[in-house]
């Protein structure tokens, strides 16, 4: 019930300092009215914020880093309700003849 998500809306250092923060701000707004439509968040809870391009994953002007900085994130808060989880996964190779 008090879960929150902040949706971050995030672009490349390609164009201008508006165009990317308007940019990135629709990405933000594009990825919360998802959340709303279909799978049927309360708007409430979410809250998109455009950055532009003042916190790239990586700051080299490659065309790599331009992918990586063309991106949304979305940071969960709200309060701890679930029980710690411990996983064990095994596996067994097994011989194929």
């Amino acid at each position: 019930p008090n879960t929150a998500v902040t949706i971050e809306g995030h672009c490349s250092r390609t164009g201008g300092y508006d165009y990317n923060m308007d940019l990135s701000q629709r990405r933000a707004n594009a990825v919360t009215e998802v959340l709303v439509q279909q799978y049927g968040i309360e708007p409430g809870r979410l809250k998109a914020i455009g950055f532009g391009y003042n916190n790239p994953v990586d700051p080299s002007h490659t065309a790599e880093a331009h992918d990586k900085n063309r991106r949304v994130i979305a940071e969960i808060t709200g309060d701890d309700t679930t029980a710690d989880m411990k996983w064990n996964i095994y596996t067994v190779d097994k011989e194929i003849k």
